[in-house]
This record gives C-alpha cells, structure tokens and sequence, in this order.
C-alpha cells in the first residue's frame, strides 16, 4: 500500500468503532422484550355439538356445526399436508366478496366461528405467499 492508502485506512479504522460501538448499544437498548407475533387467527376452540351439514373433497373434510344459541362454526378437517407454508382460509359470499376466516399451517382440526347473517357458498383456501387459490370447495 502507497503512504496515503494506509492513513485513509488507518482513519477509517480509528472511526468505525465510534460508529458501530453507539448502534450497538442503541439495538441492545431498544430490543422488544417479548416476541412480535403478527397475523395469527387460529386458537383452540371447542366444537359445537351439533354438525348441521357436511361435505368432503380427498384432502378436506368441511363440517359445518351449530350450538344451542344458534351460533356457527365452521371445521375443517385437513387430511393431507397443505402444500403451502401459510394457507388463508376465505368464505366466499353469494355476491362474489370473500371474508377471512383465518389460516391453516398443516394437517389437522381447524374451527373457524361464522359470521351471522352472511350469505355463503364455499371456501376458498389461498396461498399468501405465491398468490394463488389451492381449493375453491363449493358448499353442495
């Protein structure tokens, strides 16, 4: 290295720890002190005891149930893993609109409380990430 390479990288030395020593300091200070968790619909519900209608598909099994106080829900039964990290499942209206009704991860039970007085006739199970409709399930 010529004279004036080795001071200008003698300096830039000498500077980066005032630089990099306050950042460090300032992203240990301002740490979150419990995990972030954004966009999670999902929780352990109890199912409703009485199943209203029913249908299925190879990898779905929707049941649609009903309680004393004339609340819906809807379960699905997901019987093969779903190809898709992060899958929304959408009612989809009569008026061609979709309302969200959460998400699905991987195979299993998944209860989803319906809204009332909507006017339905199917899920319809997205991929958020690719942007794509996996299942479109129309309700029989």
């Amino acid at each position: 290295m010529i004279r004036s390479l080795r001071k200008k990288h003698l300096i830039i030395w000498l500077i980066i720890p005032f630089i990099v020593l306050p950042l460090v300091y300032w992203s240990e200070v301002n740490k979150p002190q419990f995990p972030i968790e954004e966009f999670t619909f999902t929780d352990e519900v109890d199912a409703f005891p009485t199943i209203i209608s029913e249908w299925e598909n190879a990898d779905i099994k929707v049941n649609i149930r009903e309680n004393k106080a004339q609340e819906k829900q809807i379960e699905l039964i997901v019987k093969q893993a779903i190809n898709s990290p992060f899958c929304l499942v959408y009612l989809s209206l009569n008026d061609k609109r979709k309302h969200l009704l959460g998400d699905i991860k991987q195979s299993g039970i998944y209860r989803f409380k319906l809204p009332f007085g909507l006017a339905y006739d199917g899920l319809i199970l997205y991929d958020h990430i690719k942007k794509t409709e996996l299942n479109h399930l129309k309700i029989k």
